[in-house]
């Protein structure tokens, strides 16, 4: 005759095989990215970023998509909301590059019913660069001395890769001039050289420029 305490135990650890059980028989979703950070390189800034990565299923179980959330300035969508164990679905991402300069990072986020990961992370990396402009686009003197004056170097650049040729260079203040200037590394015309004639306190000017392409 089994005692009612032994009873109990053998209850609990049969109650525990079964639901061990039927976690290994019902599986669990695995959610993964082969390749979660794609590269863009250096784009104009005048456009967008568009690009598909694959979002697997390598659990045993079927991978539900909840939520998708992208970082400001970019979109993200998928068509299905559940994959299948052993397949994939796409996931589309739009980058807006306009007025954007400089180095980009963008990061997207997809919420599954993984436990394991519950968020996964895909980015979108690269360089934007103006069609063409100048480099800083704004120079500071600083102080200068009353007979003294001072030179900065701006360079031009083409985000297109496509040639050009500086046709214009004029300054809108009296107290700077621009002329054209050879850097070493042989491009030309390649940047202005913007030049502080005397000390000027408060002094505030602009370099126009125009291009034939």
């Amino acid at each position: 005759m089994i005692s009612g305490r032994l009873a109990v135990r053998l209850f609990f650890v049969t109650l525990c095989s079964v639901l061990r059980l039927s976690a290994l028989q019902v599986g669990t979703p695995k959610i993964a990215c082969r390749n979660p950070v794609y590269n863009f390189g250096t784009a104009v800034n005048t456009g967008k970023i568009e690009h598909t990565f694959l979002i697997w299923n390598d659990g045993n179980a079927p991978l539900e998509i909840g939520n998708l959330r992208a970082c400001c300035g970019a979109s993200m969508k998928m068509e299905g909301k559940a994959i299948a164990p052993g397949t994939n679905a796409e996931a589309t991402v739009i980058f807006s590059l306009r007025g954007r300069r400089g180095r980009q990072r963008k990061s997207f986020y997809i919420a599954s019913n993984d436990r394991a990961r519950p968020y996964l992370q895909l980015r979108l990396q690269g360089t934007a660069v103006a069609k063409e402009g100048p480099a800083p686009l704004s120079v500071d003197f600083g102080q200068i001395s009353p007979d003294g004056t001072d030179e900065k170097q701006v360079r031009i650049a083409c985000g297109s890769g496509s040639a050009f040729s500086i046709t214009g260079l004029v300054s809108t203040a009296a107290q700077f001039s621009v002329c054209f200037f050879q850097f070493n590394d042989g491009q030309f015309p390649p940047a202005f050289q913007v030049r502080d004639r005397k000390a000027h306190f408060h002094a505030i000017g602009a370099a126009h420029f125009e291009t034939w392409i």
